[in-house]
């Protein structure tokens, strides 16, 4: 009975009682349909503290085995070459702090975000490492995100990434 949309969307201080400082793409989130009236808040995902001068794009969203919601987005600061994944939870009022996860140079996209019933979360993501193009992956099972790992790679370009857990 629950369905969240999460989106990256340049930033508009109309969606706020308290706007918070960015000019660039960040990501929001709010819960849809029938069990949520049209009027229901709209909550930031990104862009906060240390984040607040970031690009965020492509949020992807799942809910754990308890019922939290989850949060996964690419990240790249504007003062560094760095990109990456920042996965955040939601704490029923507000998305808590991010924890970075598979920070690296280079070109980064894409990351999409699951969790499977005994509450792991897979992060995968599509990555170019030198001239080649790359699916990796990492695991977070409630101690911390493992390293990254290639789960393929290609000469091509790798820009989007669907995965099904059953």
């Amino acid at each position: 009975g629950r369905v969240w949309i999460a989106w990256s969307y340049d930033y508009h201080p109309q969606l706020f009682d308290e706007p918070e400082d960015t000019d660039q793409p960040s990501i929001f989130a709010r819960p849809v349909g029938v069990m949520a009236p049209l009027d229901e808040k709209i909550h930031l995902v990104g862009t906060r503290g240390r984040n607040q001068h970031a690009i965020d794009l492509w949020p992807s969203v799942a809910f754990d085995p308890a019922g939290n919601l989850w949060c996964a987005y690419d990240y790249s600061p504007l003062t560094r070459g760095q990109r990456g994944a920042l996965v955040a939870s939601f704490n029923g009022d507000r998305f808590a702090a991010p924890e970075r996860v598979a920070m690296t140079e280079g070109d980064f996209a894409s990351p999409s975000l699951h969790v499977s019933g005994d509450g792991t979360k897979l992060l995968v993501w599509s990555q170019r490492v030198g001239e080649l193009w790359s699916v990796r992956g990492s695991l977070d099972t409630g101690s911390g995100w493992s390293p990254p790992k290639e789960i393929a790679a290609s000469s091509g370009d790798w820009m989007t990434i669907t995965l099904l857990l059953l």
